[in-house]
C-alpha cells in the first residue's frame, strides 16, 4: 500500500460498519457513493464560502486599523493624564504654601487688631 492510498479491505471494513456488518450489493454501495456527491460541496459552493472569508477578513483588517487608531488615543490621553496629575500636584503644593502663608498672615493681623476666632 502507496502513502496516502487506502487498500480495498479499508473501504470493506468502512461499508460493513456504515451498513450494520450487512453484505453490501453493488446497488447498495452505488446509491451510498451517489448520495455522498449530493452531499459534498460543490466548487460554486466552496467558492461562496471563499468570498465570505475574504469579505470577514477584510472587516477584520479594519477593526485591527481601528483598534491601532484607538490604541493610539489612549496612549495619548494617559500621557496627558500623567502631565496633568503632575502640575495639579506642583499648583497642590504651592496653593498649600499659600494658604498657610495666607492664615499665617491673618492670625498675625488678629493678633495686631485684637480680634479673636
Amino acid at each position: 500500500m502507496r502513502k496516502g492510498r487506502l487498500d480495498a479491505s479499508f473501504w470493506c471494513f468502512i461499508i460493513k460498519v456504515m451498513t450494520g456488518s450487512k453484505s453490501v450489493t453493488n446497488e447498495t454501495l452505488a446509491r451510498m457513493i451517489e448520495r455522498g456527491f449530493a452531499e459534498a460541496a460543490t466548487k460554486k459552493d466552496l467558492n461562496a464560502v471563499v468570498g465570505r472569508l475574504e469579505i470577514v477578513e477584510a472587516r477584520l483588517e479594519n477593526v485591527e486599523g481601528h483598534l491601532g487608531g484607538l490604541e493610539n488615543k489612549v496612549d495619548a490621553n494617559t500621557e496627558e493624564l500623567r502631565l496633568t496629575r503632575e502640575a495639579n500636584g506642583r499648583w497642590r503644593a504651592h496653593m498649600e504654601s499659600d494658604i498657610f502663608d495666607l492664615d499665617e498672615r491673618v492670625s498675625h493681623l488678629e493678633k495686631k487688631g485684637g480680634s479673636r476666632h
